[in-house]
């Protein structure tokens, strides 16, 4: 029998772009994320926060909740959530990653376009990123 796990992937801007304070987000996303059994992945640039989270419905809803409360985030926009049966990044309390070129351009940021991509299409941005490193 599987599991029925929680996929919910959301977009935000970050409030004035750090690395020490990404690290810190990494670091505290890590900790939370091993205690309540959530991996995923954090795609991140100057300009955009993109994340995956995996798990338990309820704790992704409230991990997800925290966020948006979190004042390093702004303009948190959940892209959609869905239930699944396998993760994608097994492995990864939370991945991070420089957002590839392949994904959206500053310009189509500015101008929300990334806001309007289909769900599945983002889902298949993770998986070719999951796909291109699968573990730590």
């Amino acid at each position: 029998m599987s599991t029925i796990l929680t996929r919910l992937i959301y977009v935000s801007r970050p409030l004035g772009y750090d690395p020490i304070e990404l690290d810190d987000i990494l670091r505290t996303a890590r900790d939370h994320n091993a205690r309540f059994g959530i991996t995923g992945a954090l795609i991140s640039r100057w300009d955009l926060f993109l994340q995956m989270l995996e798990g338990a419905a309820e704790p992704v809803a409230e991990t997800f909740q925290r966020i948006r409360r979190d004042r390093r985030h702004v303009e948190v926009t959940l892209l959609g959530t869905a239930e699944v049966s396998h993760r994608l990044f097994p492995d990864w309390q939370m991945r991070d990653d420089a957002a590839p070129s392949w994904i959206w351009p500053h310009a189509d940021v500015l101008a929300g376009r990334h806001l309007a991509t289909p769900f599945d299409e983002v889902v298949a941005m993770f998986a070719r990123i999951a796909a291109e490193r699968p573990g730590p």
